[in-house]
């Protein structure tokens, strides 16, 4: 991965942390059950992206939050 892409992945944190944990705390209603699933979500999406299976948007880094959630309450 080289810089222009870490700092694509940096710049789509931060624009997408507020949306994806706010999210997921107001469905889960738990700070930590949030937090890890924040945290599984942007794990994810690194992963993704070297992968290069990524499209970097809020909006898909949000379709993560979604599965991953759905996961938890599996």
């Amino acid at each position: 991965m080289d810089t222009a892409e870490q700092e694509s992945l940096l710049a789509l944190y931060d624009d997408a942390l507020p949306t994806v944990y706010g999210y997921l705390l107001s469905r889960c209603g738990s700070v930590g059950v949030a937090e890890d699933l924040t945290s599984e979500t942007f794990l994810a999406t690194v992963s993704a992206a070297r992968a290069g299976r990524a499209s970097l948007s809020v909006p898909w880094v949000m379709g993560i939050a979604r599965h991953k959630l759905v996961d938890h309450w599996r």
